[in-house]
């Protein structure tokens, strides 16, 4: 699914948009791995194995000028200790990979994170499916080419949402949602805290 949002920042306007995201989890009920040994092994595993990815996520806010931040790839390995046989809960924690290039007053900037942060994944839908609330955070170290020592920062995000209608079968829902971040936001890294509020239609999404 991707997500296009415009929004005022203390009085400026940011953009940010994403190309795709998606949670993909591995749920089997015996709780086991399997080993391709002759014969096959069984392994105790009380994990769920889950993968949250975002591709392309671009932002640019006009309070930095002609500075832009692009995401390339962001991917969170996860293990989830419920293990729910239910699509409605999922519950994740693992490490962060991720790279994101940005251009601050006139330097481009590449910061990567080699699986050096930890992150939360919880996603709970109700059983008609109207409700939706999902939050998510990550804190961790980002390191620079040629860099001696790495930058904390982190960020978390919040969104709860209500589906009113269903326009070819993609929802039109009212919601909520808050973003934090330290050392983590736009273009020059900056910390901060967004409520917004608004209604939302999504153009294309699948389960």
């Amino acid at each position: 699914m991707g997500a296009v949002s415009l929004r005022g920042v203390e009085g400026q306007v940011a953009a940010r948009a994403t190309l795709w995201s998606g949670y993909f989890r591995r749920h089997v009920p015996e709780g086991v791995l399997l080993v391709p040994t002759t014969p096959l092994r069984r392994l105790p595993f009380p994990l769920d194995l889950a993968l949250a990815a975002e591709v392309l996520t671009w932002e640019r806010r006009l309070a930095e000028g002609d500075d832009w931040a692009l995401e390339p790839a962001r991917l969170a390995f996860l293990l989830d200790p419920l293990r729910s046989a239910s699509s409605c809960f999922h519950l994740g924690l693992g490490a962060l990979a991720g790279y994101r290039m940005r251009e601050a007053s006139g330097a481009l900037v590449h910061d990567i994170t080699p699986l050096t942060a930890l992150t939360l994944f919880a996603d709970v839908e109700s059983e008609d499916g109207l409700w939706v609330l999902r939050a998510s955070g990550t804190a961790g170290w980002t390191f620079g080419p040629g860099a001696m020592g790495g930058t904390f920062r982190a960020r978390g995000e919040v969104d709860a949402a209500r589906t009113l209608a269903a326009l070819n079968n993609q929802p039109l829902s009212v919601f909520v949602h808050a973003r934090a971040a330290w050392a983590d936001a736009g273009a020059r890294a900056s910390s901060e805290v967004v409520v917004t509020a608004g209604v939302r239609l999504t153009l294309f999404s699948a389960r």
